[in-house]
């Protein structure tokens, strides 16, 4: 049996860069946390002080210093995930029906899940909940054209 390729959606990978950029940020973060509890285990034992005129770091200031980068890292993330959000905001502000604009928001802004999106909508049929995200896609579509 053969195995089709899925060509992927230039719309939804559009939207969905908000969502990656807020898992990017979520690993971040993730990461700085073990780091912190590695460097408190590791410095609980060990002194602050430099080695005796050798001008080495101690592993405390090593630690501290890979938290900071770690920090700053998050923070660029974290405002271009803004910046990403904000602007598929406004394209998605710019889609005329509401419904769409509703399913949108929640699936590429939120990251709610098709179950959740028909209980918002207030269907139980997921099959006609898709069927409305691919006309929404449509209408993101026509949207960016025009700014193009």
């Amino acid at each position: 049996m053969e195995v089709r390729e899925r060509k992927p959606n230039p719309t939804i990978e559009y939207l969905n860069q908000a969502l990656h950029a807020d898992r990017q940020i979520d690993s971040l973060i993730e990461h700085s946390q073990r780091c912190m509890e590695h460097a408190t285990r590791a410095t609980s034992r060990l002194t602050a002080t430099r080695i005796g005129g050798t001008g080495r770091r101690s592993n405390v200031e090593d630690a501290v210093l890979a938290m900071v980068d770690l920090s700053r890292e998050i923070e660029r993330e974290t405002n271009l995930y803004i910046e990403k959000v904000r602007e598929i905001r406004a394209v998605i502000a710019k889609v005329p029906d509401n419904r769409h604009r509703l399913l949108l928001r929640w699936r590429y802004v939120n990251g709610w899940r098709w179950d959740r999106i028909a209980e918002g909508l207030n269907v139980s049929d997921r099959s006609w909940v898709w069927e409305l995200h691919g006309k929404a896609l449509l209408e993101v579509e026509k949207v960016r054209a025009q700014k193009i």
